[in-house]
């Protein structure tokens, strides 16, 4: 499967705002319901296991409700007061966040550069499709909306440094003039 454009910003914005894949653990008791909700948010759940017998239970996982519901046959297997303890994986970010301050930094893109294309999800990816000089641009308007305190933003292709007592929207508005735009997106980066 190859990554598009919107996964690839995913990595590029988890990097530049330090969001990076923690690991978290949960224990319910159970109580004759094979539901269970998680306290935590934006998880990837690894396993579910009944403490009391080491077996790994077959589950279902609701992530909008964080909603972990334990199969027929697993709540078959599972007694009253048995511990069930949850191992995940979290972001402190959703992708669906991620993708809302992507979209935000079109808008910012489209206010400070006549000369840029005009971004749109579409699909779970971006149309047009952006070069990698305009990926690393969308993902560090989007860093500087999350982290706008942080006053060094770095990609694989370039760092960004601002004063501490720069607003946000100078940062971004001094970065987008920064770039050299042409039709087909980003070509460089006016130093």
């Amino acid at each position: 499967m190859s990554i598009n454009n919107l996964d690839t910003l995913y990595q590029k914005i988890r990097a530049l705002i330090n969001d990076h894949k923690s690991k978290g653990v949960e224990l319910f008791e159970y109580k004759n319901s094979p539901t269970f909700i998680i306290a935590q948010n934006n998880i990837e759940i690894i396993k579910t296991t009944n403490k009391e017998t080491g077996q790994e239970l077959s589950k279902s996982f609701n992530e909008e409700s964080n909603e972990l519901t334990l199969s027929l046959e697993s709540a078959e297997e599972v007694s009253f007061g048995d511990k069930i303890e949850v191992s995940f994986n979290f972001y402190n970010y959703s992708n669906n966040e991620l993708k809302e301050y992507i979209r935000a930094s079109f808008v910012w893109l489209n206010i400070y550069s006549s000369e840029c294309n005009k971004y749109e999800v579409e699909d779970n990816d971006i149309y047009p499709t952006p070069n990698d000089d305009t990926l690393d641009l969308i993902a560090i308007i989007a860093s500087i909306i999350i982290k706008p305190n942080y006053s060094e933003y770095k990609t694989s292709n370039h760092t960004v440094r601002y004063p501490r007592t720069m607003t946000k929207e100078d940062k971004i508005e001094q970065l987008i003039k920064r770039y050299k735009f042409s039709s087909e997106g980003i070509v460089d980066f006016a130093d």
